[in-house]
């Protein structure tokens, strides 16, 4: 499979309840039994979750997992039940466990819990404490996807092969310029191969195992996968070559920037221009033709041995950039108008369209049984029943654009993304958890409201009302036209959200509405605050910062200052300015408190600590401790190892940040040491206490981590 063409988006390069996810045991909680019924002693032993984080540290993540794998391969077919699971979640842990294996109890935990009930009670149903932090509620199912890392850059291509000794491997091509070899059942990178002078964004198999890459570099390599080496460059294009496709015969065919398609006997090293026009898409048929569109919105098919256009689709406002040909013959397309359209190949009639995707798609596999998928810059895959026209399943985990799928046998999709990883996703049916009614897509916000309950924003554009006590979502509000980008509660039970569509709207959830909306700022409005009454203090781009009254909807004081964060103290609200300027809100006025010295840049987030002190997070990993009477930083707090979006404290002092590098770190700020970390999947971006023992984080994939904290 091969990266997108351009378009006019992107350029072309406690123990839970039952109803928490747990169940009762049962007699096929206690693990795979052999052709006795008795389950064997290597199996039990590996489903002991004690034994499991002994081995972790004593031989790390990586040598747990073979070990596991190699016991589940013992088996005989059928008979890995809860163990081969298991595997999974380990790989799916790998990243972590090889950083920080006494962690493996809360992170299998967290992700067992409510996605598989049997396997929970296996390894923690007899248990008499549970790992501390731990999540209250499941998140969504996800599979375990295994992650991919070791790409430096955008990972634009997959495609699946087999090596000379018959086994499957996966080859991805990046921004980085290289192409990767990996071993799918561990995720261990096989070799580096390297000779593109640019980003390679396109990858095809041969029919003897070949591997050939088009690059920005206007060339194609063609690689001996046994040995890592370059045995063909063809050189002819004049532009980068974005989409490769081999036909049934041997040739490759090649798309470029140069608005050629050109076919290669590679062995010849010689090239046919088939079409001096862009090719928007590539495909190969299950007979071997390869098939392409041309045109933006009167699409024409074409294929190799034909040099007219075969058929011609209906028209369509946005060009294809993605072409797929299913089981049957049919074919599917995918545009930049978040469209999959299903045709008739012979007659070009158009048969169905299916919509899901909140943007434009780039990229499309056939599934067996006829089933679909796609992916593209909402950052989700999604899988269809064509004959049905209906959404079976919807995968998130990636934290950037999909650019490419491929299949990994009958039951397994791999995907390449922009934020440098592939993902090897099962296909198996997902359990259902409270957590599917959750945001679209990444969590921008969130606050807890005076009776415990939590709202949350997004990029989805909405917000969420959710109980922490079952983990529901009890209310979704509607009416942002751009992502939430912060939110906070009101004395009375109301909440104040602001968005990039520059707005200011409160919401009353009794009513479950917006009973407030101030529509009129100019830029996007980053951050708010509320004060005691109707009162708001806004910070916006165009570098203002008001107060506002929201019962008259008027604007009562406005300082032409661009603000990094706002916070609530108990005096009223501190905002600071990039210049280091803290001010301090009331309901009437305002008054310079403090400067900060040197001024703290790149600010993601402020809070209010005892103390008279107050906490920043910013671009570095380190947070600021800093004394409001002198200004002064006064102590710095390291840990985490990525960028800090949000913080939240506790009346007592304690403070929570969440990051970059998909940890949440509880500190005690006056000692300096962090109390504990919970270890994510995607980064954190919004933190917000509950009570004294639990917080509410949002990522960017979408998923809230409603946690419980030790001590407290």
């Amino acid at each position: 499979m091969s990266a997108r063409p351009p378009s006019s988006e992107r350029e072309a390069l406690g123990r839970p309840e039952p109803s928490q996810g747990a169940s009762e045991p049962s007699a096929a909680a206690h693990g795979p039994s052999g052709a006795t019924g008795e389950p064997s002693a290597a199996v039990a032993t590996m489903l002991d979750v004690e034994h499991l984080v002994e081995r972790a540290v004593a031989e790390g993540g990586a040598a747990l997992e073979r070990e596991l794998l190699r016991l589940v391969r013992s088996l005989p077919g059928g008979a890995a039940g809860p163990l081969g699971r298991l595997h999974r979640v380990i790989a799916a842990c790998g990243p972590w466990l090889e950083e920080e294996p006494q962690a493996l109890a809360a992170l299998v935990h967290d992700r067992v819990l409510g996605r598989d009930p049997e396997l929970w009670q296996c390894l923690f149903g007899a248990s008499p404490s549970l790992p501390l932090p731990r999540l209250r509620h499941p998140l969504r199912d996800d599979g375990w996807p295994r992650v991919l890392r070791g790409h430096e850059g955008w990972v634009n291509a997959v495609v699946v092969l087999r090596d000379p000794m018959d086994r499957r491997r996966i080859a991805s091509a990046s921004m980085d310029a290289t192409v990767r070899l990996w071993e799918p059942d561990t995720g261990e990178t096989l070799a580096v191969l390297r000779g593109h002078g640019g980003p390679v964004g396109s990858l095809a198999v041969m029919p003897d195992g070949r591997l050939v890459s088009g690059s920005v570099d206007a060339t194609l390599r063609v690689w001996d996968v046994g040995s890592g080496e370059t045995v063909a460059v063809l050189r002819g294009h004049g532009g980068p070559v974005w989409a490769l496709a081999v036909a049934a015969d041997g040739r490759v065919v090649s798309a470029s920037h140069d608005g050629t398609l050109r076919a290669w006997d590679v062995d010849e090293g010689r090239a046919t221009t088939l079409v001096e026009a862009r090719a928007q898409a590539l495909a190969v048929t299950p007979d071997g033709r390869v098939l392409w569109v041309v045109g933006d919105q009167t699409i024409t098919l074409h294929e190799l041995a034909v040099p007219e256009p075969f058929a011609t689709l209906a028209p369509s406002r946005k060009r294809a950039l993605a072409l797929a040909v299913l089981s049957d013959g049919r074919l599917a397309t995918a545009s930049g108008d978040r469209r999959l359209r299903i045709w008739d190949s012979a007659t070009g009639r158009k048969l169905a369209t299916l919509q899901g995707h909140g943007f434009e798609v780039s990229t499309l596999a056939a599934l067996p049984a006829g089933q679909l998928a796609s992916a593209g810059q909402d950052r989700t895959i999604r899988v269809w029943d064509v004959q049905a026209r209906r959404e079976l399943a919807i995968l998130r985990g990636h934290e950037g654009g999909i650019n490419a799928l491929a299949v990994l046998g009958d039951d397994q999709l791999v995907s390449a993304s922009d934020d440098r990883t592939l993902r090897i996703w099962p296909l198996a049916p997902r359990r259902a958890t409270t957590a599917d009614a959750g945001h679209e897509d990444g969590i921008t916000a969130v606050c807890t409201l005076p009776d415990g309950r939590v709202v949350t924003g997004s990029r989805d554009k909405t917000l969420r009302l959710w109980d922490p006590a079952s983990g529901a979502v009890l209310a979704t509000w509607r009416g942002h036209r751009l992502w939430i980008n912060a939110v906070a509660a009101c004395d009375d039970g109301r909440v104040v959200s602001v968005s990039r569509d520059g707005s200011l709207r409160r919401w009353d959830p009794a009513r479950g509405k917006a009973d407030v909306v101030i529509p009129d700022q100019r830029l996007d409005v980053h951050a708010v605050a509320t004060l005691p009454g109707s009162r708001v203090v806004s910070a916006c781009r165009d570098k203002t910062v008001r107060l506002w009254d929201l019962a008259t909807e008027r604007t009562l004081l406005v300082v032409p200052e661009l603000a990094a964060a706002l916070c609530r103290c108990p005096e009223g609200v501190l905002s600071l300015a990039v210049d280091g300027r803290v001010r301090l809100w009331d309901a009437g006025s305002e008054r310079t408190l403090a400067a900060l010295r040197p001024a703290p840049t790149g600010v993601h987030a402020l809070v209010s600590l005892p103390g008279g002190r107050v906490a920043t997070a910013s671009d570095d990993p380190e947070l600021a401790i800093w004394a409001l009477g002198s200004g002064e930083r006064v102590a710095t707090l390291r840990g985490h190892r990525g960028r800090v979006d949000a913080l939240a404290a506790w009346p007592d002092g304690r403070l929570c940040s969440a990051s970059a590098d998909r940890t949440l770190r509880v500190w005690d700020p006056g000692s300096g040491r962090c109390l504990c970390v919970m270890r994510g999947e995607a980064e954190l971006c919004c933190v917000a206490v509950v009570d004294a023992r639990s917080i509410a984080a949002g990522d960017t994939v979408g998923n809230l981590w409603l946690a419980l904290l030790p001590g407290g």
